[in-house]
């Protein structure tokens, strides 16, 4: 995953949905550089006829090898 982040990132800013708590890990920071935006967006819905939801929080991260300044991380509305 690492490798696609930068690889990616490198080619065109792109987009990740990945474990919110991913953010906190130290496998992380090489890639925070590079991330400028973090929009979470909760719990996924994996199966659209389900009551249930997935237990892991997830968000959408931007990551440009462009990149400079802060990453921006919007709150979750709902």
């Amino acid at each position: 995953m690492h490798l696609l982040i930068a690889h990616l990132a490198g080619i065109a800013p792109s987009w990740t949905l990945l474990d919110v708590d991913w953010w906190h890990t130290r496998q992380a920071q090489p890639f925070a550089r590079l991330c400028t935006t973090i929009i979470p967006i909760g719990r996924l819905r994996w199966f659209p006829d389900s009551p249930h939801t997935g237990k892991d929080n997830y968000a959408w991260y931007r990551f440009d090898a462009q990149h400079k300044g802060p990453t921006i991380i919007y709150g979750r509305t709902l």
